[in-house]
């Protein structure tokens, strides 16, 4: 099962769980509100640390912190992104900077004498 599959289902079941405690224990709405909610709470951070868990024991080498490698390629990889992004923006303000606007303007104010 996939971990965000985990989650989720604890998540589910923490609700119903603490909906069944709820009327079971209580008969103001209020209180059964506030038992759910705190149940459902309870069971997702229970859940986010069982699967915290797993994944630091049973699959270390998908944990970010423990690949060095992984992290420097990807540095590497937006890094030459944002090497490219920038000559595009530079290319583009020349572009800009060159472009002649006055004849534009011309045409325009004379359309607008018609």
């Amino acid at each position: 099962m996939r971990v965000s599959n985990f989650i989720n289902l604890s998540v589910v079941s923490g609700f119903f769980i603490g909906l069944a405690m709820g009327i079971m224990k209580f008969d103001e709405p209020e209180l059964m509100l506030f038992m759910t909610i705190v149940v459902t709470i309870s069971m997702y951070l229970i859940s986010l640390t069982m699967a915290a868990i797993y994944i630091y024991v049973i699959e270390p080498k998908r944990s970010m912190l423990s690949n060095k490698d992984l992290i420097e390629r990807q540095l590497e990889y937006f890094d030459a992104e944002f090497d490219h992004t920038e000559r595009q923006a530079r290319a583009l303000q020349q572009f800009i900077e060159t472009f002649d606007f006055s004849t534009d303007e011309q045409e325009s104010t004379k359309k607008a004498d018609k």
